[in-house]
């Protein structure tokens, strides 16, 4: 079964609750300190990426302030660059970046409900 822009938007938004999950009532330090929450927030945001990825060349025409290529360089980054993982940067993308994404894509997935 071929997946649709829709379901890799559900995929981006799903990863994201999960870090909401995952990161729920924990401060950086917490964060810093737990090895079992980075690697599930990491493997969260390789999703995002992995999904964002994926999305249609209409998708991107029809979207262009969507963040396609920083949300698919972070997913690289953590893959390939899992040594130089800096937390602090990771943080600051769950907290500044990650707020407008889910806006965007809860937007763009109304957006389609309305038109079927």
């Amino acid at each position: 079964m071929k997946k649709t822009d829709s379901v890799y938007l559900e995929d981006i938004l799903g990863a994201m609750k999960k870090v909401d999950q995952f990161l729920s009532g924990m401060s950086f330090v917490d964060f810093e300190q737990d090895d079992r929450t980075q690697f599930a927030v990491f493997h969260a945001l390789e999703v995002i990426g992995e999904a964002a990825n994926r999305l249609s060349t209409d998708f991107i025409e029809e979207n262009t302030d969507f963040p396609i290529r920083e949300s698919v360089g972070m997913r690289n980054f953590i893959i390939h660059g899992y040594d130089q993982i800096r937390l602090d940067i990771v943080w600051k993308t769950i907290e500044n970046d990650l707020p407008k994404l889910r806006e965007k894509v809860e937007n763009i997935l109304l957006l389609i409900r309305l038109k079927t």
